[in-house]
């Protein structure tokens, strides 16, 4: 029970060491689509907010030239946790998908062992035995035959007698134990594959930018041919691959429109942001006319 508990205080115990209350956040979702709609807009400008002021937040961290070799690795391989390159809360779910992963697998081989037959994979093999209507072999961890000792009073003697018992208990426990090794199988593959799904979401950037893009669409503000490039950078740049964790994070405790609403709330607060920018001449003539053309 503890190593399957273990991944949870991991994550519960470090996550919020991302400068974010993610709890909160998605405490937040759930009830939105309880509050009244005319409510509804200023709880997500709210929530928008808060993920733009943790976003910029994460980008004002010191650097130095150690912290940008991190940085520039990081980019590649996100469980490296690096918050000023926004993969922290990324790489810390997927090394906690990488214990729960390893600790059911090890679990796995720790019950195949204890079974103590000959047997390389026991469940598959008392299988096998069944479909082959052939006897399984029985694991010596459950004995169902022994020898018992008997007293017995005869006149003014006591005589031991040792007779063959059958302990039915073990029957039943062998049985539990089976359906134990098939359970953590189960669980086993599941864990692995979603340890790969997160690992692919994670590692390729394409993903993120379809992730957006699509919610994006659902409110139908389909991005134009001139906002292409500045699309790219506010997913790349600005959301980072925190940001979109966070996103998805959300979008499993509510609904698609809510969270395409949120994702067109922080559009608009990065256009403002490169418009602010603009008018201080720190953008190219390309970028202006992208900008202009919103």
């Amino acid at each position: 029970m503890f190593l399957f508990k273990l991944p949870n205080v991991i994550w519960v115990l470090l996550h919020a060491y991302g400068g974010l209350s993610l709890s909160g956040l998605v405490k937040s979702v759930a009830e939105i689509n309880e509050i009244d709609p005319k409510d509804r807009e200023n709880v997500i400008s709210n929530l928008g907010s808060q993920i733009d002021r943790w976003l910029e937040v994460q980008k004002l961290y010191k650097r130095n030239s150690c912290i940008n070799a991190i940085s520039a690795i990081s980019r590649y391989f996100v469980c490296l946790c690096n918050k000023r390159n926004g993969t922290f809360l990324t790489g810390l779910y997927l090394f906690t998908k990488l214990v729960y992963a390893g600790s059911v697998i090890g679990q796995f081989f720790v019950l195949n062992a204890f079974m103590a037959t000959n047997y390389t994979m026991y469940g598959y093999e008392v299988l096998n035995s069944l479909l082959s209507k052939r006897p399984w072999r029985d694991s010596p961890r459950f004995p169902t035959v022994t020898f018992c000792d008997f007293e017995i009073r005869q006149l003014q003697n006591v005589q031991t007698f040792t007779v063959q018992c059958v302990l039915p208990a073990n029957l039943f426990n062998e049985k539990v134990f089976i359906f134990m090794w098939f359970w953590l199988s189960l669980v086993t593959l599941v864990s692995v594959f979603s340890l790969l799904k997160w690992v692919y979401i994670s590692t390729y950037k394409p993903s993120n930018l379809r992730y957006v893009k699509k919610y994006r669409t659902i409110v139908g503000k389909f991005p134009l041919r001139t906002e292409r490039r500045l699309f790219k950078r506010f997913v790349h740049q600005y959301l980072r691959d925190d940001g979109v964790f966070v996103l998805r994070m959300l979008a499993r405790n509510t609904t698609d429109i809510v969270i395409a609403l949120l994702i067109d709330n922080l559009w608009q607060n990065y256009v403002g942001q490169q418009k602010r920018q603009l008018k201080n001449g720190s953008w190219s003539k390309n970028e202006t006319n992208q900008l202009a053309s919103d």
